[in-house]
């Protein structure tokens, strides 16, 4: 889908890719509006003129349009029913809007760094410098090419954990 759209008195060019593996799904949490449209293209145009919409869902049964700033890259969809696509408008920067820090636990003991579960870390991607060794928090930024770092002050963010057997038992 392509759109001309006239945004503060100029002409810009966009467009939309429908993303065929959403087919049927939807998502209404933190949208950032809805609304009955006629047509996709009157769904895509009032996304491409929301500087905060990076997608939209569009159901051609129903009429039924959700505006999102999610572009659905690490997010699954809640909701399913016939009639509904998804349309990428911006392929946006991933670190911008996932922003926050992937904090991943574990902790440094005796110059090995082990997760929560005691096993040993395998794999590092480390800053420059770094570990700093001013605490045991591992942090990486999706906007710094997953990065990895040991910052003194706690970040906020999510978490990445280790899922052990239930079966295994931790000395």
């Amino acid at each position: 889908m392509l759109n001309a759209v006239l945004s503060e008195s100029r002409f810009r060019l966009s467009s939309a890719h429908s993303k065929p593996e959403y087919d049927n799904k939807y998502e209404v949490e933190n949208a950032i509006e809805i609304y009955q449209a006629k047509f996709v293209m009157e769904c895509g145009i009032k996304c491409v003129s929301n500087t905060r919409c990076l997608s939209f869902f569009y159901n051609n049964l129903t009429g039924m349009c959700i505006l999102h700033s999610d572009p659905f890259t690490y997010t699954v969809m809640s909701s399913a029913a016939k009639g509904w696509k998804f349309y990428l408008s911006q392929e946006p920067d991933i670190g911008e809007v996932y922003s926050l820090g992937i904090c991943i636990q574990g902790k440094e003991t005796d110059g090995k760094w082990m997760y929560n579960d005691g096993s040993t870390m395998e794999y590092f991607s480390w800053e420059p410098n770094e570990p700093s060794g001013d605490s045991n928090i591992i942090i990486m930024f999706r906007k710094n090419q997953h990065k990895w770092r040991n910052p003194s002050v706690t970040n906020t963010c999510t978490y990445m954990c280790v899922n052990i057997d239930p079966l295994t038992k931790v000395a």
